[in-house]
């Protein structure tokens, strides 16, 4: 083994190390990290955060799954109500009011839960029909070691409406961010009362 092979083995068993640690030592509690992502079909991109929240992962979970209280927890959302449901998998009629409440869109979201080999529950949700152009959301929930969890959520909704991509992206990483607040708090309220 040469001199260059070893340090290339090296170097990358210290980068893989480094990543793992990485995963697990997260920001603290009060940290959003957020940010936009490309989506294939539109100039409007994704909005994403990701934050960690202090309380297990099934404690997010029961919320998560609890479909109809949606409207009464994330933000600009003030309606959801389940039309149907079979396990984790719903159709949530849901309402929002944007511009300071000026506008009121709506869609019919297809939810469902899965839990992915590494632990992650993933929850996504997709429009099936409404009054907006598009509408998606994806929640990742991993839990860690500390018994906290780390919280992601992502969502591209996309009004009708003839707006520049850039500001209602903007929006979009605005609500992902307010939604993990939102989460937070929500958290906060069940651990007073349960």
């Amino acid at each position: 083994m040469t001199g260059v092979t070893a340090f290339t083995l090296a170097l990358s068993a210290w980068l893989a190390q480094s990543a793992a640690l990485a995963q697990d030592s997260q920001p603290p509690s009060s940290q959003i990290v957020v940010s936009s992502l490309p989506h294939p079909a539109t100039n409007v991109r994704w909005g994403r955060a990701v934050g960690v929240v202090d309380a297990s992962v099934d404690q997010v979970m029961a919320i998560l799954h609890d479909y109809g209280s949606y409207g009464e927890f994330i933000p600009y959302f003030h309606t959801s109500r389940v039309l149907s449901r079979r396990g984790n998998r719903a159709l949530v009629y849901m309402q929002a009011r944007l511009a300071k409440g000026v506008l009121n869109v709506w869609a019919n979201m297809k939810l469902e839960s899965r839990k992915r080999a590494d632990g992650t529950y993933v929850v996504e949700g997709k429009m099936t029909k409404g009054n907006m152009e598009q509408m998606k959301a994806r929640w990742e929930v991993t839990p860690l070691s500390d018994g906290r969890t780390r919280v992601v959520f992502q969502m591209i909704m996309d009004p009708d409406l003839p707006l520049p991509a850039g500001f209602i992206t903007a929006q979009n990483e605005k609500a992902s961010k307010k939604t993990i607040k939102a989460l937070r708090k929500r958290l906060a309220r069940a651990g007073r009362h349960g």
